[in-house]
């Protein structure tokens, strides 16, 4: 089996944000939640409010607190995609989710969270898979980039805006990842079927390139869409 390296994978798929279509939801439950965001632009520094986020992630990113926001017409500077990476082997498949939210000019920085791992024959019902697969509470941070069958685990990545990519693979010191809610989003024309996915987390991220030093996240919350791409 050959396994795919997500980074590269992720360039492969960036297409998919220029095609979203937004989702047609109520955002009341959302702003009660939360109220007002300050996040327009890159960055997150654009001094703007903004009452009609769908998808977000916030947090403390090595002291410097980050708030990104996905609006209905994804003007705000920040769009959400999902990317899908793993293998392929008589039939079966092994593979991992990973849902992102980037910045719109140039996709850096960015931001994916990995759901890791599953695994389905290619005759499969591919909607029941995917509604199954991501359920609430806590997963575990993955201790390593294998795909490891039967045994779910987050990986939490993240891309600066120089485009040096980190990982949550390593040693961590914090609760597992809290998924709280999962909604179901239906397929519409130019989009697969989809979940929102809201999670709690804090790790320390690790540089994919092994040089520099480790990072901390601390506090982070995201809602985030995981678009069915099993195949």
């Amino acid at each position: 089996m050959k396994k795919l390296n997500l980074t590269s994978l992720l360039i492969l798929v960036i297409f998919l944000f220029s095609a979203c279509k937004k989702d047609a939801v109520d955002y009341s439950a959302y702003n009660a939640e939360h109220g007002t965001h300050i996040g327009d632009g890159p960055g997150g520094t654009g001094g703007t409010t903004n009452q009609t986020a769908i998808y977000y992630f916030k947090g403390t990113l090595a002291g410097k607190a980050l708030s990104w926001v996905v609006n209905a017409d994804e003007s705000s500077g920040w769009v959400s995609g999902s990317a899908a990476a793993g293998s392929r082997d008589m039939g079966v498949n092994i593979m991992g989710l990973t849902a992102l939210l980037s910045a719109s000019e140039g996709f850096k920085p960015q931001l994916g969270v990995e759901f890791r791992t599953v695994k389905y024959n290619f005759d499969a019902d591919k909607s029941a898979v995917f509604n199954s697969f991501i359920t609430t509470g806590a997963w575990p941070f993955a201790a390593s980039d294998d795909y490891v069958v039967d045994k779910k685990v987050l990986i939490i990545h993240y891309t600066d805006a120089n485009g040096k990519g980190y990982s949550s693979i390593g040693a961590q010191t914090a609760a597992d990842p809290n998924v709280s809610t999962i909604t179901k989003v239906p397929p519409e024309l130019g989009r697969n079927e989809s979940l929102k996915v809201k999670l709690t987390f804090s790790c320390t991220l690790y540089p994919v390139d092994g040089t520099g030093s480790p990072v901390p996240l601390a506090n982070a919350e995201a809602l985030v869409r995981m678009e069915n791409l099993l195949n």
